[in-house]
Order: C-alpha cells, then structure tokens, then sequence
C-alpha cells in the first residue's frame, strides 16, 4: 500500500552509490591534507571515539554507507509521496542541505563532535559540497530507476 513503487529498495541502492561518492569526495580532501575533518571522523564519531586506523576507518566508511542508505530511502518515499516531481532536482538539493545543517547544526553534539569543526571554513564547505554531490547522485539514480516522474 505505501511502498507502491519498491522505494525501500531503490533508496537503499541510489543511497549506498551516493553516499560512496560523497566519502570519496570528501575523503579525498581530508587525504590530501586540506581539511582536518572528514566523512571518517563524523561518521566514526557517532557512536565510537574515532581513531585514525584500519579497523576504525572501515567501521566509519561501512556507518557512512548505512546511514546514506536510510536517508536514501527516506528521501525516495518523500520524493514519491509529498513532493512533485517539479523542479526535481533543486528539491533534492534543497533536502540535502537540510540533512546537512542537521547533521551539523543540530546533531554535533549529541554525537559528541569538537567544537572545533565550527571554525574550520573549508572543511565545512567541502562537507556541504559532499551532502550536494550526495542529493545530485541520488536524483540522477532515482530518475534512472523511474522512481520519479518529471
């Protein structure tokens, strides 16, 4: 009756691949000494005091990906029961910075995030371009998957 088009599914699949793009991108800063913070330390700091090794940075690449996976199939169900598909993709833009100003606005600090993180620019910037490359990915998935009609 509400999962009339297997969006369950088709979030968690556009939900994995995007947010492994979003990990690499941001990532990808963070390896090549331009930010201090990453996708590793917010999402390995989450429930486990992140440590920069092996086993930690599997742990937190493996929460990136599930937690990509939920919003993906929370955004497919809004996408397919609320919104229109209209201006589909400023929409899933506009989603996405608001899973970003959550995640960072509200929720550092039940997850225990250094105050630090607020002062540095960049990292917030290249974190924000990372939640937009998330939104851009998942409406390209979902249109590909017919999961909205324009």
């Amino acid at each position: 009756m509400y999962e009339d088009q297997n969006q369950f599914s088709k979030g968690c699949l556009a939900g994995l691949v995007a947010a492994f793009l979003m990990f690499v991108f941001v990532e990808s800063f963070r390896w090549a000494g331009l930010t201090k913070f990453g996708i590793s330390k917010l999402a390995g700091d989450t429930v486990f005091t992140y440590q920069n090794n092996l086993l930690m940075s599997i742990i937190a690449f493996l929460i990136n990906e599930l937690v990509g996976m939920f919003w993906g199939v929370v955004i497919a169900f809004l996408f397919t029961k609320f919104f229109a598909g209209d201006y589909f993709f400023s929409k899933m833009l506009f989603v996405c910075f608001c899973i970003f100003f959550f995640h960072l606005g509200f929720l550092d600090e039940p997850f225990h995030y250094p105050r630090e993180i607020h002062k540095q620019t960049l990292d917030l910037l290249v974190i924000m371009m990372g939640y937009m490359i998330y939104g851009i990915t998942l409406g390209a998935i979902f249109k590909k998957l017919r999961l909205i009609k324009s």
